[in-house]
């Protein structure tokens, strides 16, 4: 996924998902605190993974192992 301008919340629904954030720095929450930023983070079921907005560049990008599902 692309993100521009921030606002992106990811959740995971049914199963662990591994993601990772590449593109611009952006610093990342878990729940609401702080994440690991430059390493691939697993995110269970129920967690809410939001990159913020970049300090420098424009957008982050973030992946998702397996692709991703939209309800």
């Amino acid at each position: 996924l692309e993100v521009t301008l921030g606002g992106l919340v990811v959740e995971a629904v049914e199963a662990t998902v591994w993601v990772a954030v590449t593109g611009a720095p952006v610093p990342l929450t878990v729940d609401g605190r702080d994440g690991p930023t430059g390493a691939g983070l697993a995110l269970r079921p129920g967690r809410r993974l939001a990159p913020g907005l970049p300090a420098t560049g424009l957008r982050p990008y973030v992946a998702a192992r397996g692709g991703s599902g939209v309800p």
